[in-house]
């Protein structure tokens, strides 16, 4: 929280859209980090991963919202929507899957949205028409 407009101010001017997709990454690869961390170390190492993954794809992901909405409040409410509902379905779905396939999955799982999310980005990256041309092809 203490670094987020920082960070914002700092990245805001690159591809946001990639920017998304590799926070999405970051933020999935912490959490497939979780599925080898047998020490303390290294499951703080990947809550740290993840948490600068979330730190950047949220302060971006709003920042797109609100670009590109024609009704600022109400883009905004709807991003703030479909935030919340992740929230009830996110731990739902982990749990089915946690007790349906076991412990590790969840894990996986994250890494592999995570990946998809940064091949997704990089597709859609050229629809950014506010980034330096160092994030653009």
């Amino acid at each position: 929280m203490l670094f987020e407009t920082s960070i914002g101010n700092l990245i805001g001017n690159y591809n946001k859209i990639l920017l998304v997709g590799m926070s999405s990454f970051v933020i999935g690869f912490g959490m497939f980090m979780l599925t080898f961390s047998k020490s303390f170390f290294l499951a703080i190492t990947a809550c740290a991963i993840y948490t600068l993954g979330e730190i950047v794809f949220f302060c971006i992901a709003q920042l797109i919202c609100y670009e590109r909405g024609t009704t600022k409040g109400q883009t905004l409410g709807i991003y703030r929507m479909t935030y919340a509902t992740s929230r009830v379905i996110g731990p739902a779905g982990g749990s089915y899957f946690y007790y349906h396939l076991g412990s590790s999955i969840v894990w996986y799982l994250c890494g592999i949205i995570g990946l998809m999310c940064l091949i997704i980005c990089n597709y859609y990256k050229k629809y950014d028409q506010t980034a330096d041309a160092i994030f653009v092809n």
